[in-house]
This record gives C-alpha cells, sequence and structure tokens, in this order.
C-alpha cells in the first residue's frame, strides 16, 4: 500500500512514509516504569543507507508524565543515550555501530541487517491509563521491507481489554458467590421449621 502514511513516523523520518503498519491499544501499568525489549531489521541494509530510503519505526506513547504535564505520543524507540529515533539512516557500520549487526550472509531471517537489542523505557503513573501505538513504515518508496521483533513478558502492564475481561470473571464469581450465599440463608432459615414440624408430628 504506497498510500499508507502515518504522520508520528513522517515526523521522524527525512523522506515520505509507505506502506505504514501499526499496533495501538491502551493499558495500565503495574510498575512506575514501562520496559520492554526489542530489535529493528531491514532488507535497505546495507545498500540503502543515506540514500533517501530511511526506513523507519516508532513507539509512541501518550498518557501522564509523572514528572508534570503529558505525554503526547512521544517516542521511546531511540538510540540509546540519545535523542535519535532508531533508523536506517541513524543505526548502520558507519552510524552508532555498536548497536548494528550486519546479517548479509545470515541464515535465520531474511533481514540483511538488524540492530542489537535495544530497550524502550519510560517512566508512568501506575494504575493510570496510557495509550501506545508501535508503528514501522517505508520511507523513500514501497519496497525492502523492514520489520520489529518485541521480546516477550517485556511489557508490564495490563492491557484495558484483559483488565475488562477480569472484571467480568470477578463479577460472575461474586455472582455466583451471593447465589451460594442466599442458598446457605435459605437453609438456615428452614431448619427452626424443619424442627418444628417434627416436634408437632410427634
Amino acid at each position: 500500500n504506497a498510500s499508507g502514511s502515518d504522520a508520528d513516523l513522517a515526523s521522524l523520518a527525512s523522506a515520505s512514509i509507505m506502506d505504514a503498519t501499526w499496533l495501538q491499544f491502551d493499558f495500565v501499568p503495574t510498575s512506575p516504569q514501562v520496559t520492554f525489549r526489542y530489535v529493528f531489521g531491514s532488507e535497505e541494509y546495507t545498500e540503502f543507507v543515506n540514500s533517501g530510503y530511511n526506513d523507519v519505526f516508532g513507539f509512541f506513547i501518550t498518557g501522564p508524565n509523572p514528572g508534570g504535564g503529558t505525554y503526547s505520543n512521544v517516542n521511546l524507540a531511540l538510540i540509546p543515550t540519545t535523542t535519535l529515533p532508531v533508523s536506517i539512516d541513524n543505526v548502520n557500520s558507519g552510524s552508532y555501530s555498536q548497536f548494528y549487526i550486519d546479517n548479509s550472509s545470515g541464515v535465520t531471517i531474511v533481514f540483511d541487517a538488524f540492530t542489537t537489542v535495544l530497550t524502550a523505557t519510560c517512566q508512568v503513573t501506575e494504575c493510570q491509563t496510557y495509550h501506545i501505538k508501535f508503528a514501522v513504515g517505508d520511507a523513500g518508496d514501497a519496497i525492502y521491507d523492514s520489520g520489529v521483533f518485541l521480546e516477550g513478558g517485556s511489557f508490564p502492564a495490563v492491557i484495558l481489554s484483559q483488565l475488562l475481561l477480569l472484571q467480568q470473571i470477578l463479577y460472575f464469581q461474586q455472582m455466583q458467590l451471593k447465589a451460594v450465599q442466599m442458598q446457605l440463608l435459605l437453609l438456615l432459615w428452614q431448619l427452626p421449621f424443619q424442627h418444628l414440624q417434627q416436634y408437632y408430628i410427634q
């Protein structure tokens, strides 16, 4: 889809965005820091570095900033100790090469190169609602794919859909418990009458 752009990705790249793909959802953090590990890889490596095909991605967070104010689509996918986004032109054999792995002759995945395992981190307020968007797109053209790998279990949060499901389960369990309690009360209420009935029959 050569027409599929994304405003957040476009703000990070020096070229037009195409084939933009994203996953976004609301979540509630269960710790004061959101941290997850990821790897960025691309077929644009190594031939098209600094040639205008600067494929890029971002992790954009929106929500309360515990330091004051609000995060508004703040990108967490940055080169360590910098404010630079992770992209083809920013991480390669000649730029921040300590985070770059050449995979031209690799046999495990098709991407010609990828980053080392990087960590995205953000300070958050526990039990508050946040929105996050994971996005990746072609820059400059609509060919030669790029992708992002996320480490499973590295996102310490409850997604709101999961929270709603848990609430429904708890509500159902509470209703079952109330039904059992009502049955016990009825049994206790009936006991004196059973004793009286036995007395008069005798």
